[in-house]
């Protein structure tokens, strides 16, 4: 698969790009302060997983709508003493288990962790298009899965949270409101750009304006509205007011936000960012104060193995690692 033509990948991703975490309005958030870990001498090791590219995740999970990432939901997986929290991975709109977890997943699993990945929220009836539906009834979705499938398959009432795009917004969702009411705690959470926040949508319309999408945009903008999640994703909308209106956090948990300046869908790339209520900690981590030539963009972020690293370094900080950076941009490599 690696010998797909430049052409096909960029239209792959040039289609994709609508496939996102949306909407909503808000006054851009100022960035909080950015913390460095202690960090060891060697570095982390990271492979491509099943699929170094979301285009191509994508197009095996349209393909088989039913496939996982390697070693993700097993049926019984004991957690060792090293990891003992099992992590859920969440996706965002318009995802999957699969295209969006097809890298990150396999390097949790080889790293020791026992990893879950539910699909969630769909509303339109294509089994590979989740993420679209009710985002409170979404919520509610996860954290039945967590209890059901989870805490069952591992023996243990303590789960770790990493969610992309709308996956961030939602581990928060899980972790701050309803954890207690499903019966399990949340150690830690970790949002790879996510939609913390409402966002300026209409860059997203001018985005696929340029790429001369519009009919497409509209068609999907059109599909999003039959469900009111356009509306959902307004900064006066319940799921935002219920975890935004007072604290950003809760006590006991650690946060941490991995956002990138060329974000273009939550955009200004600040409204990822959280600030600490007391009792949490919270890590803002822009990318490229880490990696400077890193030039992710939203989609792909959960396949950058810079992103990767700084993953591991949030689920064991206190195994912490220095990130070796690699240039990575739009892979139409």
């Amino acid at each position: 698969m690696n010998h797909h033509p430049r052409r096909f990948r960029a239209a792959v991703i040039a289609g994709l790009t609508v496939l996102g975490t949306l909407a909503g309005t808000a006054p851009a958030l100022a960035a909080p302060a950015h913390t460095t870990p202690a960090r060891t001498s060697r570095s982390w090791s990271v492979t491509t997983g099943d699929t170094g590219e979301f285009g191509i995740a994508l197009l095996e999970s349209v393909i088989n709508p039913s496939l996982t990432p390697s070693g993700v939901n097993p049926a019984h997986c004991t957690p060792s003493a090293a990891h003992p929290d099992p992590v859920v991975l969440i996706h965002g709109t318009w995802e999957n288990a699969y295209d969006n977890w097809a890298m990150l997943g396999p390097n949790l699993v080889r790293q020791g962790y026992c990893v879950y990945a539910p699909n969630y929220g769909n509303s339109t009836g294509i089994t590979w298009l989740n993420g679209t539906g009710d985002l409170i009834t979404s919520a509610n979705q996860i954290a039945a899965y967590i209890r059901d499938t989870v805490v069952p398959a591992t023996g243990t009432t303590k789960v770790d949270l990493v969610g992309h795009s709308q996956g961030g917004s939602q581990a928060r969702y899980v972790a701050d409101i309803l954890a207690p009411q499903y019966g399990f705690t949340v150690g830690r959470v970790v949002g790879i750009t996510p939609s913390n926040h409402a966002t300026t949508f209409s860059n997203l319309v001018n985005i696929v304006a340029a790429m001369g999408l519009t009919n497409f945009a509209v068609s999907i903008i059109t599909l999003l509205r039959q469900d009111g999640f356009l509306e959902q994703m307004e900064p006066d909308a319940q799921f935002y007011q219920d975890l935004n209106g007072s604290d950003e956090t809760v006590p006991g948990i650690a946060y941490t936000v991995i956002a990138t300046t060329t974000d273009e869908l939550v955009t200004p790339y600040t409204q990822a960012f959280l600030t600490a209520g007391q009792g949490a900690t919270v890590n803002n981590v822009t990318l490229q104060q880490v990696c400077p030539w890193d030039l992710t963009e939203h989609i792909t972020a959960d396949y950058d193995k810079n992103v990767v690293q700084l993953v591991l370094n949030a689920l064991d900080p206190a195994n912490t690692k220095p990130v070796t950076c690699s240039t990575y941009l739009i892979p139409l490599h």
